[in-house]
């Protein structure tokens, strides 16, 4: 199952409609430029924006071309809820009444471990590297704290060069046991 992360959330906006334009054009051309899913599919079908005036063509080929893929990112859960588990990007302040919930707080919440919160169900969240917890100290295995009930799993893969790709595994959906595993290329 796939979630909707900060990143997707921008994709979401653009597709969505020509509202944010012009906040999103810098972010697209100048930040993200050709790590954005978005123009490389435009320049899969040779539709590349040049400027804030190509956003609405780029947005109709996108639709028009990649039903399947604009469907799929539109159409990204925020927060899933599994037996004893709620998974979300980012975080949540709490666990009742989730709808209620600002989606993009949800997935753009830096530093969630450090807010304090505790849980009755494991909130397994990524987005923030879990060596920026301890800068000092490089690590990059998932952060699994059981007290509070919170899995921090971003291990920085592609962001730091000495990143992992982490997995979370749950024997048990109903369960509290959680191992993980994880690449990384230094191996």
């Amino acid at each position: 199952y796939t979630l909707c992360g900060n990143c997707d959330y921008i994709d979401q906006c653009f597709l969505s409609g020509p509202s944010l334009d012009e906040k999103l054009w810098p972010v697209l051309s100048e930040f993200w430029q050709d790590r954005s899913v978005l123009l490389q599919m435009g320049a899969e079908i040779g539709v590349t924006p040049r400027s804030l005036d190509d956003m609405p063509a780029l947005r109709a080929a996108l639709l028009e071309r990649f039903p399947v893929e604009t469907g799929f990112l539109l159409n990204l859960p925020t927060i899933l809820e599994a037996g004893n588990f709620l998974f979300v990007h980012g975080g949540v302040p709490r666990e009742e009444r989730l709808e209620e919930l600002d989606a993009y707080d949800c997935m753009k919440n830096d530093d969630f471990r450090g807010q304090g919160h505790r849980f009755q169900k494991w909130v397994v969240v990524g987005h923030w590297p879990v060596t920026l917890y301890a800068p000092r100290i490089q690590r990059s295995a998932p952060l699994i704290d059981y007290d509070r009930h919170i899995a921090s799993i971003d291990g920085g893969c592609v962001l730091k060069l000495d990143g992992q790709l982490n997995a979370l595994i749950l024997p048990d959906i109903g369960g509290d046991k959680l191992l993980y595993t994880w690449y990384d290329g230094l191996t």
